[in-house]
């Protein structure tokens, strides 16, 4: 706010009252001794200590005419005589440009006002109840005396003013450069209890700092209401009262210590700065004002525990805060710059809070020590900055966002979140071409939180987050796990993106079907249960796996497919350890082999399949465990499966065409292509009596007009023979169609279905029906 205006104050002198010398009193007490004084006059000897008539003050002004130093030698005074208390005085540049230097003013001075123009005044302790002015044009001047301003007091001028005692003012004071106010008064130097305007280019600075330093005290309002700089350095600044700064003034506080009193208010639209080793302790209610900017920068400290309340804006670009700092909700506050800003704990753990907007930017980085970081309004962390603490991972540093954490839109930008503890229980927003890295540390999400705005949510580098249920993802927007790890129980719904390419999954996660998944990379991905509880991953919606980096199931756990898998030319699903309670493969949904010169693996694990598997040109093999199909379908369109155990077709269907490298058992259905190719089976073929072969007849081309199961091993058949004929085609009478080839057979076919009816003809390698 604006300085209140003071009301203008009457120069009119006063009448002042006859002073008595000392001799007088002295012989008007041996008179009042000695009986001189009749009592019976009426004149009591009390009444001689009323003052006499008043006479008119007087101006004094330094000629230096006597000695030339001496505030006691009349002969220095243009009256010819000593001034007295109700005096003005005037000490003006005499001798310049030699100094002109007074010494020996009496303690205990009173002047009405006081005048030094390019000159010294050392002595006792002077009040000045009207005006003080002092300007030094060049070099130095010295004043050696404690001041107590009533009125106004003004510094000016181009040369160095040194103040060696306490200066108090309780009116209206101007520090004006370009000078320099020199402190040398170790304590109270100076105490402000009215306005003090510090002009721009003005410095009023300690000669020395740290210890035992010279202390400027507000209790009243400090201001620079012009545009530019001005400087209050290496003293200590203890401000009880108000910081007035106006638009475009920055007040700069540098070097010493200092504090703020509870409730200490900075307005007015500008800056109030603290930099270059500034060490100022917090209070509460600390209020910055609308418009107005605290900065903190260089090397400065603020010490904890305070608060800053109030509509105005927090700047910082540098140095530590040492203690806790509660930010209101209405403070705008910028951390920013190349250089790192630290925070720090005390005797107790520290805690930065922020309310309002927040929003980090730079290269320098935000770094706690022993020390947390919370957010409950916006926090903005732009492309290229870094909140970070200094060590991991015993008793973590912590980053808590109750409320929206961001990071703005760019291309192939990178925020980077490190070494933390990263608590989420608010809302993630990462604009589209941003990403937020979270590396190295613990965190844990709360239950419904939101991440969404088009970008990337990417753990890396050991970071170890705690799911919840119902983490939504929302359009456009990616979770990647890289080499962190993810620890269950949780869920992901929405409409967004999951994509692991690195890291570690420890319990149940279950991802919905409106998510898309991308599972790829070089790096090992981990699937693992925290304890001997079956874990399972379970996947509802379109996922692709790629890469070389296997996808490791360890413990006791389950990938489980509901939706659509993709598995690209070599990729590997596997389980670190055989055989038995192995981890499971389990096919729900629909799992296509895409085509391509590569083979997807499943190893060390038993795969299961209730769904639809789909080898498209590619090549599925099945390691070490076997291949069980319990409901759905098996289908090949030109592509193969190696099994290194039996293939076990216990409900369900194999169809198309293409080629098996292993044996095969049926207690479903196989039916052969009528229009890709010819089904083969390299090993076995072991038909039970629920199994059926079912082969359409449209011509008499095998594979592309009559369904064909070739077996390069051993048939064994029970079960049912199902023959129709279709297309339109109508066969010859007797004209036979080899529907299973093999090498050795055993057993028949127990029952024959279709329509016409074929009859059956078995050779050494064929099975063949026969139209009737």
């Amino acid at each position: 706010m604006t300085p209140p205006v003071r009301a203008a104050r009457s120069r009119q002198r006063q009448p002042r009252t006859t002073r008595l010398g000392s001799a007088t009193w002295r012989r008007l007490a041996w008179m009042a001794a000695a009986g001189t004084l009749a009592a019976g006059t009426g004149v009591l000897a009390a009444a001689l200590l009323v003052p006499a008539a008043a006479s008119a003050s007087s101006s004094q002004t330094w000629t230096g005419g006597g000695d030339g130093s001496s505030w006691s030698d009349a002969m220095n005074w243009a009256s010819n005589s000593v001034p007295q208390n109700g005096d003005s005085v005037t000490i003006p540049a005499v001798r310049f440009p030699a100094r002109t230097v007074v010494n020996g003013m009496p303690g205990g001075t009173q002047l009405q006002d006081l005048t030094m123009t390019d000159a010294s005044l050392s002595g006792g302790d002077v009040r000045v109840a009207g005006d003080f002015s002092w300007s030094v044009s060049q070099g130095f001047e010295i004043l050696a005396s404690p001041l107590t301003v009533e009125g106004d007091a003004s510094f000016s001028g181009a040369g160095q003013a040194d103040v060696q005692d306490p200066m108090t003012f309780d009116g209206t004071a101007e520090f004006n450069g370009p000078g320099l106010m020199s402190i040398q008064d170790a304590g109270p130097a100076i105490t402000n209890n009215g306005t003090l305007t510090v002009a721009p280019g003005a410095v009023a600075g300690g000669s020395v700092c740290c210890v035992n330093p010279d202390v400027f005290l507000n209790n009243g309002t400090v201001a620079m209401t012009s545009p530019g700089t001005g400087n209050l350095a290496d003293m200590e600044f203890n401000d009880a009262g108000s910081v007035v700064a106006g638009p475009g003034s920055l007040l700069d506080i540098t070097g010493g210590p200092g504090a703020f009193g509870a409730g200490a208010d900075l307005t007015g639209g500008g800056t109030l700065q603290f930099e270059q080793g500034a060490t100022e302790t917090l209070a509460t209610g600390v209020s910055i004002g609308a418009g107005s900017t605290m900065t903190l920068t260089g090397n400065a400290q603020f010490f904890g525990p305070g608060t800053f309340v109030g509509g105005g804006k927090f700047s910082w670009t540098g140095g530590t805060i040492d203690g806790s700092l509660d930010v209101g909700k209405t403070i705008h506050t910028t951390v920013s710059g190349t250089a790192k800003k630290m925070l720090m704990s005390g005797s107790t753990r520290a805690l930065l809070a922020f309310h309002g907007p927040t929003t980090v930017q730079g290269s320098g980085p935000l770094e706690a020590f022993a020390a947390d970081i919370s957010s409950s309004g916006a926090f903005t962390i732009r492309t290229g900055a870094i909140v970070e603490a200094s060590t991991c991972c015993v008793t973590p540093d912590e980053f808590l966002s109750t409320g929206t954490l961001n990071v703005p839109g760019s291309t192939n930008g990178k925020a980077n979140l490190e070494w933390m503890n990263f608590n989420d229980q608010g809302s993630v927003v990462i604009s589209a071409g941003s990403t937020l890295i979270d590396t190295v540390g613990p965190g844990e999400f709360r239950p419904g939180v939101i991440i969404s705005g088009g970008g990337t949510l990417d753990f890396e580098q050991n970071a170890s987050m705690t799911l919840a249920s119902n983490i939504q993802i929302q359009s456009g927007t990616t979770v990647n796990l890289g080499l962190g790890t993810f620890f269950g129980p949780g869920s992901f719904t929405g409409s967004g993106n999951f994509a692991w390419s690195g890291g570690t999954i420890s319990g149940n996660l279950d991802i919905a079907s409106t998510i898309d998944n991308t599972i790829s990379g070089t790096a090992t991905k981990t699937l693992t249960s925290p304890s001997s509880t079956p874990t399972a991953l379970t996947l509802h919606g379109a996922t692709s796996l790629a890469g070389s980096g296997e996808l490791e199931l360890f413990g006791t756990t389950t990938l489980s497919n509901l939706g659509t898998m993709t598995l690209n030319p070599g990729t590997t699903v596997g389980a670190s350890v055989c055989c038995v309670s192995p981890d499971t493969f389990s096919n729900g949904g629909t799992l296509v082999v895409a085509a391509g010169a590569g083979t997807a693996t499943t190893t060390n694990m038993q795969f299961s399949n209730s769904g639809t598997v789909k080898v498209n040109g590619g090549t599925l093999a099945i390691n070490t465990l076997g291949y069980r199909q319990t409901a759905g379908s098996t289908q090949l369109a030109g592509g193969s499966i190696t099994a290194q155990k039996q293939m076990n077709i216990n409900k369900g269907t194999l169809s198309g065409f293409g080629t098996i490298t292993g044996s095969v058992l049926n207690g479903g259905t196989v039916a052969p292509s009528t229009t890709g190719g010819v089904l083969k089976i390299t090993g076995g073929y072991n038909q039970t009596s629920a199994g059926t072969l079912s082969s359409i007849i449209t011509g008499t081309t095998p594979g592309t007009k009559f369904g064909q199961l070739s077996v390069g091993g051993k048939a064994t058949l029970a079960g049912t023979l199902k023959v129709n004929t279709g297309n339109g085609f109508v066969p010859g009478h007797g004209q036979t169609f080899s529907v299973l080839l093999y090498h050795t057979r055993s057993g028949m076919f127990g029952t024959r279905t279709g329509t016409p009816a074929y009859t059956v003809n078995y050779t050494a390698t064929a099975a063949n029906v026969v139209y009737p």
